[in-house]
């Protein structure tokens, strides 16, 4: 990668170590942290004495004390993400993680669920495993909050820009991108990225070309661009399943929005919201499919979708909440008789009887989605 592509990634690429400091400090120091952790670990007795954010900062700033660069800050996360998947999960289970090799370097492409959660515990069970954690690949709209812009950095994030104001800008972003992973993971570490941009908030995974053609751009002076990528990334496909999306009521009501007026607008520091409500609400069993492709069956970028498309739903994990929603907008059965029926029937509450079908489709679209790929049990 160049020197001048290169200096534009310092603003968006992940903290070095020596930034580390000097970030830790303002976030410390940042009245949104400590109102995030007051309410976590503060009793609620010592916030009607208006102590929690004090409470807050000396708790962190132990917590900070023994950090010093980036492994460190991914320590403390690994252990607070252990304690959260306690707290929040009924059950964490995962397969094919034995194919990932200590060492190795990888790009894992996964579906895209939770803003934060997603490459999160991805990176918690590689990690566990004995690799390196991976860098993960995230949108430029995080970067509108100080807060959240800070702590994805730290924890190994880079930003794609969507920014560009012409078509020749936007094509070298995305250039800059493609180089910066290739040389990730020929050079460096992994990388995590979603198959698409944004959250499948319909519940609905499928892995957009537009991003293959974006990785492909670092290959494009290659004989055979497609080949070359494929020979050189070891690419693992990645499907995560929560059986319960604590975020299900605010998707619902967005996807209303959209279809009512044809567009949403984002409330300030929703995201921000939205990764909080995704990190502590409760998920219910969780789990994590790691799989490979045939790079024999790959002869295009459509075929690499297709390919993909089937590993990452094929992974997909079909739980009770699944079946139930799917039958039930087939006019089929009626009885919440299951795991999670009654956190899907308080969801089901907070929403207008218009939002119930954006709701009940979050889940449903995972019985529909392997029905249309003619995945067994669903044709």
């Amino acid at each position: 990668m160049s020197n001048t592509n290169l200096e534009k990634l310092e603003t968006i690429g992940p903290f070095d170590d020596a930034d580390v400091p000097a970030v830790l400090s303002r976030i410390s120091n940042s009245d949104e942290f400590l109102s995030i952790v007051s309410g976590w670990a503060v009793p609620p007795i010592l916030r009607k004495m208006f102590l929690g954010n004090f409470i807050a900062k000396r708790y962190m700033q132990r917590a900070f004390r023994s950090v010093s660069d980036i492994a460190g800050f991914q320590n403390l996360v690994a252990e607070y993400l252990r304690t959260l998947i306690t707290n929040s999960c009924g059950e964490l289970t995962f397969n094919g993680l034995d194919q990932i090799q200590a060492g190795r370097n990888y790009l894992f492409i996964s579906n895209h669920r939770d803003i934060v959660l997603d490459s999160s515990l991805i990176n918690y069970l590689i990690r566990e495993s004995g690799s390196n954690t991976c860098r993960i690949a995230v949108g430029d709209n995080l970067l509108g909050n100080q807060l959240a812009s800070d702590l994805m950095r730290l924890n190994k994030s880079f930003f794609i820009r969507r920014d560009a104001t012409n078509r020749r800008d936007w094509y070298r972003s995305l250039e800059m991108t493609s180089s910066y992973i290739r040389d990730s993971i020929e050079n460096q570490c992994s990388v995590w990225i979603a198959q698409r941009q944004g959250r499948a908030k319909d519940g609905f995974d499928r892995t957009e070309i537009a991003l293959l053609k974006m990785l492909m751009l670092a290959f494009k002076k290659e004989s055979a661009p497609l080949q070359s990528f494929l020979e050189k990334i070891d690419l693992i496909p990645v499907s995560i399943s929560y059986e319960l999306d604590p975020c299900a009521v605010r998707k619902a009501r967005e996807l209303r929005l959209i279809d009512d007026s044809g567009s949403y607008e984002k409330a300030e520091d929703e995201d921000l919201n939205s990764m909080i409500q995704g990190l502590v609400g409760y998920k219910g069993r969780v789990h994590i499919e790691f799989s490979r492709i045939d790079r024999q069956e790959v002869d295009s970028i459509e075929k690499l979708g297709e390919v993909l498309d089937r590993a990452i739903v094929g992974g997909l994990r079909v739980f009770e909440i699944n079946e139930f929603a799917d039958s039930f907008l087939r006019g089929e059965s009626q009885s919440m008789v299951f795991d999670c029926g009654e956190q899907l029937k308080e969801q089901m509450d907070e929403c207008s009887p218009l939002e119930q079908e954006y709701l009940l489709k979050q889940y449903a679209n995972v019985c529909a989605n392997k029905r249309e790929l003619g995945l067994t049990g669903y044709e």
